[in-house]
């Protein structure tokens, strides 16, 4: 749903090439009747549309059970974080704002969500069903989503903004297994995992750093400090996420 002409026939042109059917609303009062008719596996949404934004469509999707399982991506102009704070709340899967928009990033995103939504009607990896993660990260939205995704996986994840939340938080819990950020506010990554590999109660949990920084130096860094894996966030796509987990934890479970 769009109603800039020019982005919408890009985004039309650039997602029927790369193998999706799409339909085009440009009018917020017809979307509930055209997403009923129509069916979509995932739904693009702008925020500002005429006669009806999309706010107020967000809200009537999660009011009707047959339409709020349907992922949604919103894009818009605004990347404020009280604006990100309020489509989170509405259950949007993802978003992209205009003004850093790539088409090629459109299409992956859209074929994260549905790849997402495949693999909830599948079995869940035996390794994956209630394996309690902890996932140190101050990007709440980007925790939301990753919330979002590991509970269709039948895991438990539970998100702490920085460094001192996360050793408060080990004080009292043992989870299977930790994503942890390296550039938070205060204490660093580095610092964190130093600390839980010194304590005897959590020296065993594996640790997966998250970081901005894709040199090698600062991946020999991680491993050095007793990381058990590096993801890059530049280049993070939430299944390769899921699959590196999967593959720490089994690795952890045979040398156990």
């Amino acid at each position: 749903m769009e109603d800039n002409k020019f982005l919408s026939d890009a985004l039309t042109k650039k997602i029927s090439l790369s193998g999706y059917e799409v339909k085009l609303v440009s009018d917020g009062a017809d979307a509930l009747h055209v997403i009923r008719s129509f069916s979509p596996d995932l739904i693009l949404l702008d925020i500002v549309l005429p006669h009806k934004d999309g706010y107020q469509i967000l809200e009537e999707i999660m009011a009707d059970r047959t339409l709020k399982t349907i992922p949604v991506i919103v894009i818009s102009n605004s990347g404020e974080p009280v604006e990100i704070s309020r489509i989170v709340k509405l259950g949007v899967r993802d978003y992209i704002v205009k003004a850093q928009f790539n088409l090629d990033e459109v299409v992956q995103k859209i074929r994260d969500q549905l790849s997402i939504n495949r693999e909830s009607q599948r079995e869940t990896d035996p390794i994956l069903k209630g394996k309690h993660i902890l996932w140190v990260e101050d990007d709440d939205f980007l925790s939301h989503i990753v919330r979002k995704k590991f509970s269709l996986l039948k895991c438990v994840l539970d998100q702490v903004p920085n460094a001192e939340e996360a050793l408060k938080y080990l004080l009292e819990n043992k989870p299977d297994i930790i994503v942890l950020d390296i550039l938070m506010p205060g204490m660093n990554g580095y610092e964190v995992l130093e600390n839980i590999r010194a304590n005897p109660a959590t020296k065993n949990i594996p640790v997966v750093v998250l970081s901005n920084m894709g040199e090698k130096a600062d991946a020999d860094k991680a491993m050095a400090a007793g990381a058990d894996g590096f993801i890059v966030k530049a280049v993070m796509v939430i299944d390769d996420v899921v699959r590196y987990i999967s593959k720490t934890l089994r690795d952890k479970k045979e040398k156990v």
